[in-house]
């Protein structure tokens, strides 16, 4: 009877079983960044869109006589005394959200003057900015600083670097940083067909992040419509 020992793995043979290994591990490894990245996208998106429907909620609870816009005509819309809103006015018609920020008609949303220390509080999504900490969550000392900061900067003719177009903004990814536009709607809700009619306004918020001049990859547009009343 003849036993023959049995023949363990090569050198080359593990080798090669490791290098497979670590071609497969690398695979892993690549998959499971791409997912966080996507993730962490995701989530700040998420943030930015809050930041943005804040906005428009707070807005549906307010009369028009509390908004400006670029129509300062009396008749047609009645704006804020305490706030020059005319950068609106300088939007085409129709309106076009794709522009930089600060121009074609977008305002840093200041609409809420005075500033929040006289009457937010620690309300952090009251704008116009907000700053994110750690975990895609608000930083709120940070944000109330910020804020603080923006509101000073502020031109209410809309001059360049002193919006959302500021190097405030622009040189930190960490910023949300919000606009708003206004403008009379075309068309009316009628009102049983009485005849009477209520005009309607459009009212367009983006929040924008700080650190890139993509304001196409690194925004969030909202639009809603809005009794005139």
């Amino acid at each position: 009877m003849i036993i023959r020992a049995s023949r363990g793995m090569s050198l080359i043979e593990l080798l090669i079983a490791f290098a497979i290994l670590a071609v497969a591990i690398l695979g892993l490894t690549s998959g499971l960044v791409i997912a966080s990245a996507s993730n962490g996208l995701a989530a700040t998106r998420t943030q930015m869109s809050e930041f943005a429907t804040s906005r428009l909620e707070r807005i549906s609870g307010q009369s028009t006589g509390t908004l400006c816009s670029g129509d300062t005509t009396p008749t047609d819309f009645q704006t804020v005394s305490s706030q020059n809103c005319s950068e609106m006015a300088t939007a085409p018609s129709p309106f076009n959200p794709d522009v930089p920020a600060n121009t074609g008609g977008w305002m840093m949303d200041v609409i809420d003057w005075p500033a929040p220390s006289t009457g937010a509080g620690d309300d952090v999504m009251f704008g116009p900015v907000v700053v994110m900490g750690d975990a895609n969550s608000v930083d709120v000392a940070a944000t109330l600083a910020a804020r603080a900061t923006a509101f000073a900067n502020w031109s209410s003719t809309g001059s360049a670097g002193t919006g959302c177009d500021s190097a405030q903004v622009q040189t930190s990814p960490a910023i949300f940083c919000r606009e708003i536009h206004v403008e009379r709607a075309n068309g009316a809700i009628g009102d049983g067909g009485t005849g009477n009619v209520t005009p309607m306004l459009s009212i367009w918020v983006r929040v924008l992040r700080g650190g890139t001049t993509d304001f196409r990859s690194g925004s969030v547009t909202l639009q809603t419509l809005k009794a005139q009343q």
